[in-house]
């Protein structure tokens, strides 16, 4: 499972928790992104992961079976599905992208540690990010550690 975040060139002098970014999640040879779609796909990136963190926990824990991700600021959306202990992905009308609930989780979990690595920015520096993202990541990590 390949996942990868990303902020937009023009955001990286000034990171913030809106800063505009894309995502790729990619296993066997199917492939989901926001990136190089027409209209713009960019999504505010740092504050649309505490609800991909939220909605996954909740299909870990089997209180919803199926949800739709839409990132803020942008009209991009996934399916998530849950069956058994398989998570299957898709963009409503395309292929499903199959993998183990655990194994996307935790290439999640590595990549937001990456990102940050990446970018050179600590995400509890900002303001509005310990309101809504820290206590949301702290609680996707217990429940899914690497």
């Amino acid at each position: 499972m390949i996942i990868h975040l990303e902020l937009s060139p023009h955001d990286l002098n000034d990171i913030s928790y809106f800063s505009l970014g894309n995502f790729t999640f990619e296993k066997d040879g199917v492939c989901f992104t926001s990136k190089n779609r027409k209209p713009d796909q960019s999504c505010m990136l740092l504050c649309s992961l505490p609800d991909l963190f939220d909605r996954l926990m909740r299909l870990k824990r089997g209180e919803i079976r199926k949800c739709v991700f839409s990132p803020d600021d942008c009209s991009y959306t996934l399916l998530f599905e849950k069956q058994k202990d398989k998570l299957l992905i898709s963009e409503f009308s395309r292929e499903k992208l199959i993998c183990g609930i655990d194994e996307f989780a935790q290439a999640l979990h590595l990549e937001v540690e990456e990102l940050f690595i990446r970018y050179d920015f600590e995400i509890e520096y900002m303001d509005i990010a310990r309101q809504d993202f820290i206590p949301c990541w702290n609680e996707f990590k217990s429940l899914f550690p690497i």
